[in-house]
C-alpha cells in the first residue's frame, strides 16, 4: 500500500476480492472504531468516523488524489484500513502450548499462574483476566 497508494476504489476492490463478506464487514467494523478524532487518538464522533472512513463511495471532489486534501484523506484512510485489518485478525487458538506450561518443582505458585495466564495471551485469543474469562 505504501508504494502504489490505491484510492477508495482500489481499498475496496481489494477487500472484495481478498475477503469474505464477514471478514470484510469485521474489518470495516474495526476500522470504524479506530479513526483518529482531532487529537489523534480514536474516536466515537460519528461524523468524523463518516466522513474519515464511509462506507459507500464518497464523492469525488474530497477525495480526488491530485489535491492535497484528497491525499490526506485516503491516507487517513488507508491506514485506517491497515488498522482495521490488525485488528480484526482471529488470533488461532494453540491449546497445546498452553497446556505444555508445567510448574517446576522449585517454582512459587504465583510465578506458575503469571506464566500460565501469559500463555493464555499468546496462544488464545483469551485474556485470562477478564471477568467472563
Amino acid at each position: 500500500m505504501f508504494t502504489h497508494q490505491p484510492t477508495w476504489d482500489d481499498c475496496q476492490q481489494l477487500l472484495r476480492i481478498l475477503f469474505t463478506t464477514e471478514e470484510r464487514e469485521r474489518i470495516q467494523l474495526e476500522a470504524r472504531k479506530l479513526v483518529p478524532g482531532d487529537d489523534g487518538q480514536p474516536t466515537a464522533n460519528l461524523d468524523l468516523i463518516n466522513a474519515a472512513f464511509p462506507l459507500t463511495r464518497p464523492p469525488q471532489d474530497g477525495w480526488d488524489y491530485n489535491t492535497t486534501e484528497g491525499r490526506g484523506r485516503l491516507c487517513i484512510y488507508r491506514q485506517t484500513v491497515m488498522a482495521g485489518l490488525r485488528a480484526a485478525a482471529c488470533k488461532p487458538t494453540n491449546l497445546a502450548k498452553v497446556y505444555s506450561v508445567v510448574q517446576g518443582k522449585t517454582e512459587s505458585p504465583a510465578a506458575y499462574l503469571e506464566r500460565l495466564m501469559e500463555a493464555f495471551r499468546q496462544y488464545t485469543p483469551m485474556d485470562p483476566e477478564t471477568p467472563e474469562n
